[in-house]
């Protein structure tokens, strides 16, 4: 994508790029994996190292929100039901996929990129939007157990926050980036280690044939 900022209305594009990309990132949600030099701030691929945070924060998220809702069931005393819990951890579930999803399409896919009701952004600059409102998430979190008196919650929910705060700066260095060095990989292309390998073919010219004719 280059630097150039576009407005869509009521464009189905991005939306329809989106929804292409849910079997890729599945994809990807099958390979979660951690390494020590994700802590590192010099990365040699930034777009992958946003990727591998999103899977994290994904399944994490999945622990946390299942974490804090035992909690809160067994600190209402009967005042939140086993049903009521489970409808609101689906609706954590999906919004959590969702997050991830959309998250690594707007930053990975299409280096900058936000919708809000019919109207579509894409725009470098939004990369910045992606950082801070990751930052913003990770301060939300810790802070809303806070306040409601869950140390426990709290302690749950900074793993969470430091997740968010790595890819948050992964969005800063992405931006700002070479536009030569954030081109965004092709849709349907897993940006994986996997490269074809087609071996080098050598031709070596024949020498000409000399007959001698006593």
């Amino acid at each position: 994508m280059s630097d150039q900022c576009a407005m869509h209305f009521c464009e189905m594009r991005l939306v329809n790029e989106y929804a292409g990309t849910c079997n890729e990132y599945s994809g990807y949600l099958t390979q979660p994996g951690f390494s020590a030099s994700m802590l590192g701030c010099s990365q040699a691929d930034w777009h992958t190292h946003f990727r591998k945070w999103g899977i994290i924060q994904f399944f994490y998220g999945i622990i946390s929100n299942a974490l804090i809702l035992l909690i809160t069931v067994s600190d209402s005393n009967g005042k939140v039901s086993a049903g009521a819990a489970l409808f609101t951890f689906v609706l954590l579930m999906a919004f959590t996929y969702l997050s991830a999803h959309l998250g690594w399409f707007a930053v990975v896919k299409k280096h900058g990129c936000c919708c809000l009701c019919c109207f579509c952004f894409e725009c470098n600059c939004l990369l910045m939007f992606w950082g801070v409102l990751d930052l913003l998430a990770a301060g939300f979190i810790v802070l809303s157990q806070l306040a409601a008196g869950s140390i426990l919650g709290c302690i749950i929910q900074i793993p969470y926050a430091i997740i968010l705060s790595y890819m948050g700066f992964a969005c800063f260095v992405i931006f700002q980036q070479p536009a030569g060095a954030r081109q965004p990989p092709v849709v349907g292309q897993p940006t994986t280690a996997q490269q074809a390998v087609q071996p080098a073919v050598e031709l070596h010219p024949s020498a000409p044939m000399q007959s001698n004719q006593a």
